[in-house]
């Protein structure tokens, strides 16, 4: 008998009726064990999985990224499989896994019960499912936290907003042997391409293959952001000039003190230096079908 516990966060980016039991239960074989609960705070997700862990085989995070990466972070290294219906601003996970938009449709996904494996990654001591950064995109991060709405314009007005005031930031790094100092507009530590909303931060990313890609965004006259952004959506932004890819499976952050990040899109503070590292094949999945998943 399969056990599921949804776990909803009531004030994600994309504004679903709650999901009740009833519901659910219309979409799985008679005798799966269901239950409901919503979060009431950041990081109750995380605590009810810590106090349910041994109670359910299946995790459904209904969320935004930050409700998934919640609720994945305590199923990694365990035999307990994580689910999500999207229903956030970015959903980047989700739409790498395949998940459709629509919940009723990814309800169905779920109870296909399509599972796999995939790879996170560790920041110091936080855990990532899809991709952390430093640079603009944490800026963005810290600053669309602070704003009264979410959703993707409200993140696209962050952009705009921050973007004529930036400055690069410098980063000193290890990788593969190999000291690099450079200044960066925005620098991505990816699991999977894209950040959410089909925005294709590195393109050439898989979260199966045991890899990070190091994405480096090198500092670009502002004249070009418009192309940049194109190539941002269309999954071309490797083949720009102000673009560079590193594949490895262990990076030595050298920066000191405290610097903005973002985890899954969350903002947080960390205190370099700091590695970061693949773990891989850690995390079960449920995977949907759509065509969009690592095509």
């Amino acid at each position: 008998m399969k056990r599921i516990l949804f776990i909803q966060n009531p004030i994600a980016g994309r504004h679903h009726k709650k999901l009740q039991k009833k519901e659910a239960e219309t979409f799985f074989e008679p005798g799966t064990h269901i239950e409901t609960i919503t979060t009431r705070a950041p990081g109750d997700a995380s605590h009810i999985v810590s106090e349910r862990i041994n109670d359910f085989d299946i995790f459904v995070a209904i969320g935004g990224d930050g409700t998934v990466n919640e609720v994945g972070k305590m199923l990694i290294g365990t035999d307990k499989i994580l689910a999500i219906i999207p229903a956030g601003s970015g959903n980047g996970l989700a739409r790498e896994l395949g998940m459709n938009m629509d919940r009723n449709i990814a309800l169905i996904q779920i109870a296909e019960h399509n599972i796999s494996s995939i790879d996170t990654i560790s920041v110091g001591s936080n855990p990532c499912l899809n991709v952390a950064g430093l640079g603009f995109e944490a800026e963005v991060a810290h600053h669309f936290k602070t704003m009264g709405m979410r959703g993707f314009r409200s993140y696209a007005r962050s952009v705009v907003k921050l973007l004529s005031s930036h400055r690069p930031l410098d980063v000193e790094m290890e990788i593969n042997g190999r000291r690099i100092s450079k200044k960066i507009f925005s620098l991505s530590f990816s699991n999977s391409r894209q950040y959410g909303n089909n925005a294709f931060n590195s393109p050439l990313a898989e979260f199966k293959d045991g890899i990070i890609d190091v994405s480096l965004i090198k500092p670009f006259p502002i004249v070009l952001a418009p192309e940049l952004t194109i190539r941002l959506f269309n999954k071309t932004l490797h083949k720009s000039w102000f673009y560079e890819v590193i594949k490895t499976e262990n990076i030595h952050v050298r920066n000191s003190g405290t610097m903005r990040w973002h985890i899954d899109g969350e903002p947080v503070f960390i205190d370099g230096p700091l590695d970061v590292a693949v773990r891989k094949n850690s995390l079960n999945v449920l995977m949907g079908n759509d065509t969009i998943a690592q095509q």
